[in-house]
C-alpha cells in the first residue's frame, strides 16, 4: 500500500501538463506583445519632401489668388478710361455739328484778305513765340538753376509779380532745357494773365505747348491760352484751344474744365 501510494500515477502525471502549460502561456503573452512594440518601432514619420511641396503649392494658390485680383482691378481701371474716352467724343461731336454757326466777330477779319481756318492760325501762332528783349534781368548770375527757379516762385507767392517776372525770364534764357523750364515758362503765361496781358500770356502759354508737348503743363497752358482767348473775345481760337485739350490730353486734371468751357461758348 505504501508503495502504491508513493508511485500514485495521478500526482505524477500533473507535474508535466502543468508546466507546459505555463510555458504557453508565457509564449502567447510575449506573443500577444510583439505587435504593440512592433508598432511604436515602426510608425509613419512626416516626409519632408512631401510637407515642403505642400507649402510651395500654398504659396502659388496665394500668388495665383493676388494676380487674378489685380487683373480685375485692371479691367475696371480701362473700364473707367474707355467710358471717359467715349463721353469725350461724344462731346466733340456735338460741338463740331453747331462749331459753323459760332460767331467770327472777333477774329478782326477784313474783307478780301486772305482767309484761314481758326485751328490752322492757332497752329500758326504758337509756333511764332515772342518775348520782350528789353527787359532786363536782374537775377543772379551765379545763383544755380534751381534757387532762381525758387526765388522766382517765392516772389510769385508774395505777389511781387515785377520780381517774379524777371526771375522766371532769367531762368528760361539760361536754362531753356532744364526740367523746370516748362513750369517757369507757364508761370510766366499766369503772371501776364493776372495783370490783363493776354497776348503777352498766349504767347508765353504757347512756349509750353511748342516746347513741352509731353510735359503735365502743356495741358494747362492750352487750357490758359483758351481763357486768354475768350477774355480778347477770339471765340473761335479759345475753341480751338479747349478743343485741342480734350483731343491730345484727354486725360488730364483740365480737360473736365475745357469741356465745360466749350459747351459754355456754345450756349453763347
Amino acid at each position: 500500500m505504501g508503495s502504491r501510494g508513493y508511485d500514485h500515477p495521478t500526482c505524477a502525471g500533473r507535474s508535466r501538463p502543468v508546466g507546459r502549460h505555463c510555458v504557453m502561456l508565457f509564449l502567447c503573452a510575449l506573443v500577444l506583445g510583439l505587435p504593440a512594440a512592433g508598432c511604436s518601432r515602426f510608425q509613419p514619420q512626416p516626409n519632408p519632401q512631401l510637407t515642403s511641396m505642400e507649402k510651395k503649392l500654398e504659396t502659388l494658390e496665394q500668388l495665383g489668388d493676388s494676380t487674378s485680383h489685380k487683373a480685375d482691378q485692371m479691367d475696371r481701371r480701362l473700364a473707367e478710361l474707355q467710358s471717359k474716352v467715349d463721353a469725350y467724343g461724344k462731346a466733340l461731336e456735338k460741338l463740331a455739328g453747331s462749331e459753323a454757326g459760332l460767331s467770327k466777330k472777333g477774329a478782326g477779319l477784313k474783307e478780301g484778305s486772305s482767309e484761314e481756318s481758326a485751328p490752322e492760325k492757332y497752329r500758326q501762332s504758337v509756333l511764332v513765340p515772342k518775348y520782350d528783349k528789353s527787359r532786363t534781368v536782374t537775377a543772379s548770375v551765379a545763383l544755380p538753376p534751381e534757387k532762381i527757379y525758387e526765388k522766382a516762385l517765392r516772389s510769385y507767392r508774395e505777389r511781387a509779380m515785377e520780381a517774379a517776372l524777371e526771375g522766371f525770364s532769367a531762368f528760361v534764357e539760361r536754362h531753356p532745357k532744364h526740367g523746370l523750364a516748362d513750369n517757369a515758362h507757364y508761370w510766366i503765361g499766369e503772371i501776364h494773365y493776372d495783370r490783363g496781358r493776354y497776348a503777352e500770356a498766349i504767347r508765353a502759354f504757347e512756349q509750353v505747348v511748342r516746347l513741352f508737348p509731353e510735359k503735365e503743363k502743356a495741358a494747362d497752358a492750352l487750357l490758359k491760352m483758351g481763357y486768354a482767348y475768350t477774355a480778347l473775345n477770339e471765340k473761335d481760337k479759345a475753341t480751338a484751344a479747349f478743343r485741342r485739350v480734350l483731343t491730345d490730353y484727354p486725360f488730364s486734371s483740365v480737360a473736365p474744365a475745357a469741356l465745360e468751357r466749350l459747351q459754355k461758348l456754345k450756349g453763347s
